[in-house]
């Protein structure tokens, strides 16, 4: 039996962590390593790791969620890699049946189906592998259900999207020679994946069947990025990082969207900026979104910043005088 090396990201996860080491602990798997990354939590998530001998446990100071699994993927000695994010959980198939996929598809990574659950969930996060109607419709690979996608599959629909979250994803190890790239912000996982599959011809499986549970409490969720504004800068820096790492290897059809990414995610930031009255930010944002919208609706945009400020700078005045 091949070993698995499961890693844990923690950063103040006191309350949840716990549950998600029993999680890995109880697999029906066997051959598991468990390696707890703790990214400079202040709480008492230290301490909860020690009723876990099991564990290797590793303290660093922060360095987010990618220098977390980055950290954790050096000390990994299995043949198969997973993470599991210290606030989710798996049922307690999940490693085999994930392995299983793996093998009777020859995949390099396969990635599951989630329920998500928790006093924080909205509808928008409420969003499950089921129901993502971007998934190519292909036929079941094998009676256990695993729906397989050739190399040319998995390109095309991971250039576009990222369904396979890290808590859902068991890889191969020889399929992540470069690693996570500790620059990225929020989309340091896709990232990740793109690398694996510009690296060398990779393929993937995906099942729909729930099998690990997300959980959504309002806490450390996108890393603090929940306002549109924050993840309009994070997309615009995330996807140049595609673009610079890996513009050699992409084609020019993969090389424009990625670019119009830029420029949609432009567009946002420059709305927001415009709303709140920072007419040089949104006119400079506006300028890097061509492309994204039509030129009339660029230009009017622009038309609109200084309207928005004088709008922006009359709500601040008014602030001031009742407080």
């Amino acid at each position: 039996m091949k070993k698995i090396s499961v890693i844990v990201r923690c950063f103040n996860r006191e309350d949840t962590l716990a549950r998600a080491l029993k999680s890995i602990l109880q697999q029906c798997y066997s051959s598991v390593e468990v390696i707890l990354v703790d990214d400079g939590s202040t709480d008492d998530s230290g301490l909860v790791s020690r009723d876990f001998p099991e564990v290797i446990y590793h303290y660093q100071e922060n360095r987010g969620l990618a220098g977390a699994r980055e950290t954790g993927l050096k000390l990994a000695t299995g043949y198969y890699i997973a993470f599991l994010d210290a606030d989710d959980y798996w049922k307690p198939d999940y490693l085999s049946r994930s392995i299983e996929g793996i093998e009777h598809g020859g995949c390099s990574f396969v990635f599951s189906n989630w329920e998500t659950t928790g006093p924080g969930v909205t509808h928008e996060q409420k969003l499950e592998l089921d129901q993502i109607s971007y998934l190519p419709e292909v036929d079941s690979g094998d009676d256990q259900g695993w729906c397989y996608l050739t190399r040319e599959q998995t390109r095309t629909l991971f250039m576009a999207h990222q369904p396979a979250v890290p808590s859902a994803t068991v890889f191969r190890r020889d399929c992540l020679r470069l690693g996570w790239n500790t620059k990225a912000i929020s989309a340091d996982d896709w990232i990740m994946i793109l690398g694996a599959i510009v690296d060398g011809e990779v393929n993937c499986g995906f099942h729909r069947e729930k099998r690990w549970v997300r959980w959504i409490d309002g806490k450390n969720i996108c890393e603090g990025t929940s306002d549109m504004g924050g993840r309009a800068r994070n997309e615009i820096h995330d996807v140049g990082i595609i673009l610079s790492e890996f513009s050699s290897k992409l084609d020019p059809a993969e090389k424009l969207r990625f670019k119009r990414m830029i420029a949609s995610s432009s567009y946002d930031l420059g709305y927001i900026l415009s709303r709140s009255g920072k007419g040089i930010g949104a006119f400079n944002a506006f300028l890097r979104s061509f492309g994204s919208r039509s030129l009339f609706s660029i230009g009017l945009a622009i038309a609109k910043i200084p309207v928005n400020w004088i709008r922006a700078l009359r709500s601040r005045r008014r602030q001031r005088v009742h407080s």
